[in-house]
This record gives structure tokens, C-alpha cells and sequence, in this order.
């Protein structure tokens, strides 16, 4: 018994090793993801930002946002080029607007209106919706007729990606509203193909299967399928978000796709101080540059 102690000992501190060895790796592993998870979501909030600048005549506020979560990608330790390197296109865009009126006076933009990607009544996500679903509505989409796709006659589904239920219910209501298409309702889908593939084909899954029986249940030569998804939300205040369209039929399948983006500026809470502070801003800025 005396001599198997020591070989049992052994095998005890063994396990204990491998137990925390596990444990360790199973941190690490643990804060690595997190890290990469991290890296990506700053990452596509510096591409919208950058995005939302050059679609608002460079709009220092994006921009300078945009810089801050190129920061926080060099706090990740991954891919420090890259950030550095847009940080450095910010600024080469930020120098060349340095002595443009409209961008050191902030009230200027707002001389024709409040801008529409700024949201003061509505929830956000709706205001980009709006913007995306509306320059969808005005492209043409040839393989269907040489003229805006709201005004095209034909049959459509609507279909999701990252889209709550009240958000692609409105989306839906904008869809029956601004155009010509004949949209197939829920009931629709779900008297043709049953509650849970109608489901699935309306949350993004575009069974063949499915498309061919509605196709052959209603004739169509051609089925429109429109598709709505966000991209991005920063700190639920700025929203980017996509709308697609395309056909497909039973004996070509799927056409290209026509894409629209559309963003939103929460600004609920905007008006009042904020905007004396940018009229005292304005008047100091335009008098120094009258002095000058």
C-alpha cells in the first residue's frame, strides 16, 4: 500500500493540472473572443460613421465619432493598421473642410430645414427605414420595366433579416402603401405553404422549394421579393439600415439585387439649448470672420 502512494499522489497533482490548465485556456480563449467581438462591432461602427460623413457633406460630428472608435480598436490589439490608417483619412478629410463656412459653422445646415436623417418625433430606425424604403421606391429595376420600382405591377413577398416585428410591420405598411406591387400578406404565405415555412421564408429563408409553389400557385412568370435588414445601431441614437430587391422566377431563379441604405441622428431633446448654443456659436464665428 506504502508504494502506491506516491504513484497515486501523482496522478491527483496530474488532474489538478490539467483541471486549472483548462480553466486557463478556457479564459483566454473566453477573452479572446470577446476581443475579436469587440474589434468587429467598433469596427463596423467606424465604416458607418464613415459612411453617414460622406452622405452629410462631411459632418465633423460623425466623422470625430468615427475617430473615437478607431481608438477603441487599437485598445483591442487587433488590426492597429487599419485604424490608424482611417484615422488618418479622417483627418486628411477633416483638413481639406477646415476653412469651409458650412462646417465651422454648425448652424448653417439647419438654414433650409433640420436635415432629414435627423429624428425628432418618430423612433429613429423608422426615419431610416423611410430614407432606405424611399430610394428603393424611385430605382428602376429593368428586369422588370424601365421605370421606378414603386410603380411596377407585379406580385412581391417581403422578407427580413435583423428587423424586430414592430419595425418590419411598419415596413410592411410602407411597402403596401408607396407602391404598385401586390404584396402577399401573411395569410397569404401561410395558406400556401403552412405556418412554419411561411415563417422561415419570411425571416430571410428563400427556400426554392417555397418560391416555385407560390410561383405555380399564382402563375407568376416573375415573384419580387423585397428585403430589409439594419446594418447598425451606435448607442441606439444612430441607425444604419439596408433595403434590397430583387425577382426570382422558376426557370431563371434569382436576379441581382438592387440595394438602398438609409441612416438616422437621434436627436429627440435636440431643440432648445442646443440650438442657442449654435446661434451664440455662429454669430462669435461669422464676427471673427468679419474682423479678419
Amino acid at each position: 500500500m506504502k508504494k502506491t502512494l506516491p504513484q497515486c499522489f501523482n496522478y491527483f497533482i496530474a488532474i489538478l493540472f490539467l483541471l486549472f490548465s483548462n480553466s486557463f485556456v478556457g479564459q483566454e480563449s473566453a477573452q479572446n473572443d470577446s476581443l475579436t467581438a469587440s474589434f468587429e462591432k467598433y469596427k463596423k461602427h467606424v465604416l458607418t460613421l464613415d459612411y453617414i460623413g460622406r452622405k452629410t457633406n462631411s459632418n465633423q460630428y460623425f466623422l470625430n465619432l468615427a475617430k473615437t472608435y478607431c481608438d477603441s480598436i487599437l485598445t483591442t490589439g487587433i488590426d492597429d493598421d487599419w485604424a490608424i490608417a482611417f484615422k488618418e483619412k479622417i483627418d486628411l478629410t477633416i483638413a481639406t473642410c477646415e476653412f469651409n463656412m458650412n462646417y465651422k459653422v454648425q448652424l448653417f445646415p439647419y438654414f433650409n430645414g433640420f436635415p432629414s436623417y435627423m429624428g425628432f418625433a418618430d423612433d429613429a430606425i423608422e426615419y431610416a427605414y423611410d430614407d432606405a424604403l424611399n430610394d428603393l421606391f424611385a430605382t428602376k429595376f429593368k428586369k422588370i420595366g424601365n421605370t421606378p420600382l414603386a410603380n411596377v405591377n407585379i406580385s412581391s413577398i417581403i422578407t427580413r433579416g435583423d428587423c424586430d416585428d414592430e419595425m418590419f410591420e411598419i415596413v410592411k405598411q410602407t411597402i403596401m402603401a408607396g407602391t404598385d406591387h401586390i404584396v402577399l400578406t401573411k395569410e397569404d404565405l401561410e395558406r400556401m405553404l403552412g405556418v412554419t415555412r411561411a415563417t422561415n421564408l419570411t425571416n430571410g429563408n428563400l427556400d426554392k422549394a417555397d418560391l416555385d409553389l407560390i410561383s405555380t400557385e399564382l402563375k407568376l412568370d416573375n415573384l419580387g421579393i423585397f428585403d430589409v435588414s439594419n446594418v447598425d445601431v451606435i448607442d441606439e441614437k444612430i441607425w444604419l439600415v439596408q433595403s434590397k430587391f430583387n425577382t426570382y422566377s422558376k426557370k431563371e431563379g434569382f436576379t441581382s439585387s438592387v440595394f438602398t441604405k438609409g441612416f438616422c441622428y437621434d436627436k429627440k431633446g435636440f431643440i432648445g439649448f442646443n440650438i442657442i448654443l449654435l446661434i451664440l456659436e455662429s454669430i462669435l464665428l461669422i464676427s471673427a470672420n468679419c474682423g479678419d
